[in-house]
């Protein structure tokens, strides 16, 4: 974690932002601030400004950057500002299907799941939509806050890892979370309270987005799995050539991104299926996970 750097990355967020007062809050062991996040003894750390937007929000301070009221917000480009991860357990979701939670990016377009996006359902539905910046500006400050906290390690077994990250051209912020929401009772009152705070700061950014509109990605990732054991049903590869020779086979799970005419391709010939499904080149069949990409993803949520 590279703490200057966010704090730099506040400041060209927030540049935009107008009629927000401040709230200081303190870094890795300095005192609190009065805003409610405050972190464990120890040497005083950098100081964080964390905006109150409670005047700003919905008043459009995102500027020229807003479209109209009764337009789509339109696919973003570049790399986000914010991912977050869901954190589901590993036999309801896989990491070759799921999607981001929300995903943000600098112009405060946020991409959001409103589904888990597990092996055995259909590609789960994304929702696009706008942000205020003085929330973006917040979030990223209070995340980069919640970075330096104690969030403790519930001792449950089985659950997943919720991940932030705030992309930093310096370095990205990284908060990873065992068990959020399920494990919050086995860990103290002040881990606790941290983690109240992470998923009620993702359920403002998930909650705060307007101008909503169902967003259907031009790109996919496609990872081979593996070999069928029961298929129910058989999907047929609709691209040139065989599944081995066009899926990369260098990692240890092989992956592909497709866009395009490919991608709708393979969208369309899996329908109503699962997005792991077994497929067929005519010579071998494997298993493949199908998931949808974001602006700036690619095979792995890195």
């Amino acid at each position: 974690m590279r703490l200057w750097g966010l704090l730099a990355l506040v400041v060209v967020v927030g540049a935009a932002v107008t009629g927000c007062g401040t709230t200081v809050v303190a870094g890795t062991g300095g005192p609190g601030g009065s805003g409610g996040i405050t972190s464990g003894s120890g040497p005083t750390g950098p100081v964080i400004e964390i905006p109150d937007c409670s005047g700003s929000l919905g008043s459009g301070s995102l500027g020229t950057a807003v479209p109209a009221d009764d337009a789509v917000p339109s696919s973003p480009v570049g790399s986000p500002l914010i991912t977050v991860t869901q954190g589901t357990n590993a036999w309801i979701a896989s990491p070759y299907t799921q999607p981001y939670d929300i995903v943000v990016y600098p112009d405060g377009t946020a991409i959001r799941t409103e589904e888990p996006g597990t092996m055995a359902d259909p590609l789960p539905e994304l929702t696009i939509g706008r942000l205020d910046s003085c929330l973006v500006t917040r979030a990223v400050a209070e995340f980069g806050v919640l970075a330096q906290t104690d969030l403790g390690d519930p001792a449950v077994t089985d659950q997943g890892i919720t991940s932030v990250t705030v992309h930093d051209a310096a370095g990205d912020v990284d908060i990873d979370v065992y068990a959020l929401g399920i494990g919050d009772e086995y860990v103290t009152g002040e881990q606790r309270a941290s983690r109240d705070q992470l998923t009620a700061l993702v359920g403002e950014l998930r909650d705060g987005m307007s101008q909503t509109a169902t967003w259907r990605p031009d790109r996919i990732r496609v990872s081979v799995l593996g070999n069928p054991t029961d298929p129910d049903s058989i999907a047929t590869w609709p691209l040139p050539g065989s599944i081995q020779d066009t899926i990369n086979g260098s990692e240890r799970v092989p992956c592909e991104v497709f866009d395009g005419a490919d991608a709708a391709a393979i969208v369309t010939e899996l329908g109503s299926r699962p997005a792991g499904s077994s497929w067929t080149d005519g010579t071998d069949t494997v298993v493949l996970a199908i998931g949808g990409l974001v602006p700036g993803q690619g095979c792995f949520r890195s």
